[in-house]
């Protein structure tokens, strides 16, 4: 049975909140998110997982990107911060255990994007091709918001 998780794309003060993956051999972005628990939502896991890992509160605006692998499906929602303090979050990645590798909470400009190791490198390539098309302004894109692609 394939991983099922829920993703957040989370743009403030253009900039986009990503988490930094230190591993052994490897190095690399990915977006706030994990798995779905019994009987929760992909929304719900999202807004979770977004607390645990980054200690902020979000709400979900749109699903706009679906994600299939071998291994996973993952859902990637347009989401708007509400409050909270960015680096705070407590989840089990921050436990000190060393095969998890580290996990920093970072806030990158919009314009260094292209130029990272964002993960899954597909969504990473229609994100930056929305937000060419489509800017990044909060209320912009809430205006705008059906014009984000949706697969």
């Amino acid at each position: 049975m394939k991983r099922k998780s829920g993703r957040a794309i989370i743009f403030v003060d253009n900039k986009i909140l990503l988490m930094h993956r230190i591993k052994k051999d490897m190095e690399y972005y990915t977006f706030a998110g994990g798995g779905v628990d019994d009987g929760e939502t992909f929304e719900e896991c999202t807004v979770r997982e977004v607390f645990e890992e980054f200690g902020i509160n979000v709400k979900i605006d749109k699903l706009i990107y679906d994600y299939e692998s071998k291994s996973s499906i993952q859902k990637f929602y347009l989401t708007s911060y509400i409050d909270g303090e960015f680096g705070s979050g407590s989840g089990e990645e921050f436990s000190g255990n060393i095969e998890y590798g580290k996990y920093i909470p970072e806030m990158i400009d919009i314009d260094k994007i292209s130029k990272i190791n964002l993960k899954p490198e597909s969504i990473k390539e229609k994100l930056i091709e929305n937000i060419n098309k489509n800017g990044i302004n909060i209320e912009q894109y809430k205006n705008r918001i059906d014009e984000y692609d949706e697969y």
